[in-house]
């Protein structure tokens, strides 16, 4: 019996590459013959680059950039080839600053584009970049800085970091920016179709999560809708209409109309890189699951698209997972197998998520006991 164990982290506890090793361990726990293959997965956000770091011949560099604030920091991506594989949370992400750090009026993307400028250096032809979990509100903005543009208000002077000071931007200087960009091919894992501007749009969905108050949101938004005004009319390129062009705060739709970038879902992406559906065709039974599924699962999350791919192979996929918020019916009649959670009933999510590690071999024992 040959199982497939490909689980996206458990968030707040465990990556998913130590939630796929626990689960495995269990499983030979209760049974020494079965033939376990692990396959860690993310969405294109947190956990893209472990992911993929485990592909043979995966080369992990290590990237001297700068956070939100431009302090600096190290980054993490990978290289695959001739590809790159890089989070845009490695260098500009929310997790990187706290709580009272927040600020979307000044934080910048500029240390994501200095790490993809990094595999430019390198000789990188191809790059996939991860946009979940951002700090910024600053539409990409930081990251074209760093790839050689100018940000230039009416005194053609250099604007400074961040989303507010996009308002009185005048001109975007293009001269110095790094023409290897286009000969580059660039895909965007994204999973969002928010829009730059608007009601569905960058600043009214999301930042307040990144810090911003009613009135920071009014400055934003105007910010950016200068700011789409000027790229449009730079690159003569629709901008405001772009889905997903909102997502990491704008940075999709500069990567898209500055150096003409795809956007894709991400565990699409991430799951050509790892080979997920030849796996899950040489195996007999996939695992799957998450930190806590819930009615958003059902939307598409992770865990479903991994089911999906193993009913149209015809093999069962059980679902197991930190914790299950909803009710388990909605879960069979979607397709799993089996369902399964990792916390006892009667334990807290606190001690749960402590011993998440713990909780999930035995779990596994259980099931294969």
């Amino acid at each position: 019996m040959k199982v497939l164990v490909a689980v996206d982290s458990f968030k707040g506890s465990l990556s998913a590459k130590e939630a796929c090793s626990a689960i495995r361990e269990g499983i030979l726990r209760a049974s020494s013959c079965a033939n376990v293959e692990i396959l860690p997965l993310a969405d294109g956000g947190e956990g893209t680059v472990d992911a993929v770091s485990c592909i043979d011949g995966c080369e992990t560099i290590s990237v001297d950039t700068f956070d939100a604030l431009m302090r600096s920091v190290k980054a993490r991506y990978c290289i695959l080839g001739d590809t790159a594989v890089m989070e845009m949370a490695a260098a500009s992400g929310i997790m990187l600053l706290a709580k009272e750090e927040l600020n979307p009026k000044i934080t910048t993307t500029y240390g994501c584009g200095v790490m993809m400028k990094d595999a430019l250096d390198r000789g990188i032809s191809k790059i996939i970049l991860g946009i979940g979990g951002s700090a910024t509100n600053d539409g990409g903005a930081g990251a074209l800085c760093a790839l050689g543009a100018k940000l230039l208000d009416k005194s053609l002077q250099e604007l400074s970091p961040g989303g507010a000071a996009l308002k009185a931007l005048h001109k975007i200087d293009m001269s110095g920016f790094d023409k290897r960009i286009r000969d580059t091919q660039i895909t965007v894992a994204c999973d969002v179709s928010v829009t730059l501007c608007g009601e569905s749009g960058a600043t009214k969905v999301f930042a307040k999560q990144k810090g911003a108050d009613k009135s920071d949101i009014l400055l934003l938004e105007e910010a950016l809708l200068n700011y789409g005004k000027i790229l449009q009319d730079t690159f003569m390129m629709p901008v405001f209409d772009i889905e997903g062009g909102g997502a990491a705060g704008g940075l999709g739709a500069m990567l898209c109309v500055c150096c003409g970038a795809a956007l894709l879902p991400g565990l699409e992406l991430i799951a050509r890189l790892v080979r997920l559906e030849d796996r899950i065709r040489e195996c007999d039974i996939v695992i799957t699951g998450e930190g806590k599924t819930d009615a958003s699962t059902l939307l598409g999350k992770l865990p479903i698209a991994v089911m999906r791919l193993a009913k149209s192979h015809t093999r069962p996929c059980i679902l197991l997972s930190g914790d299950i918020d909803c009710e388990s019916s909605l879960l069979y009649d979607a397709g799993f197998s089996q369902v399964f959670k990792a916390r006892p009933n009667g334990v807290s999510t606190e001690y749960s998520m402590t011993h998440a590690s713990r909780l999930l071999k035995k779990r596994a024992a259980e099931i294969f006991g």
